[in-house]
């Protein structure tokens, strides 16, 4: 018994080996291509589709781990979280205007991030122009500490936004709806 089961696993063992040998053999110079291949099929970008502008919005800024919701920070009253809300809309109005941003043609979109002590604020400041097109998109970026006083960090345009074909026609479609 020992030698029929020694001798079907060495010959499963050279059907094997005859098999990956003439795979490699008869690929020959094609091996490279074949490779490239492969690598195209993974590096295509796959586009991601959003139905409104909010889901598009919540998925950008959900990747640096931003919610839209304050409850992210943990205020603790109601009152609490109406002062902050007061006083960081303070903060990104003088961010705005000291980095000459038009706030009658932009809308504010804030986001919170509280992880491993670290909480933030990052307000899309979407800039459009008189065809309702988004023109600019800035990042301003807030520090909160745990006296919840907001501090401006820094203020960033980003480019990318602005260029995705995507963004621009949702953002008019929610311009529309807002009216």
């Amino acid at each position: 018994m020992k030698k029929v089961l020694s001798l079907v696993l060495a010959a499963g063992m050279m059907v094997s080996l005859v098999a990956c040998g003439n795979s490699t053999a008869t690929s020959g110079s094609n091996a490279e291509p074949a490779k490239t291949e492969s690598k195209e099929k993974t590096e295509a970008k796959v586009e991601v589709t959003y139905d409104n502008f909010a889901s598009l919005l919540n998925g950008t800024a959900n990747k640096d781990y931003y919610y839209n919701e304050i409850n992210t920070i943990k205020l603790m009253k109601k009152d609490d979280e109406k002062a902050y809300i007061a006083k960081a809309k303070a903060v990104v109005d003088k961010a705005m205007a000291d980095n000459k941003i038009d706030a009658t043609k932009a809308k504010v979109y804030p986001y919170y991030k509280n992880v491993n002590g670290t909480k933030e604020e990052k307000d899309y400041v979407v800039v459009y122009g008189d065809d309702k097109a988004p023109t600019t998109v800035y990042e301003i970026n807030l520090t909160i500490p745990d006296n919840y006083e907001p501090a401006l960090k820094d203020v960033k345009e980003n480019k990318e936004m602005v260029s995705q074909k995507q963004f621009a026609e949702l953002f008019k479609a929610e311009l529309e709806a807002a009216k």
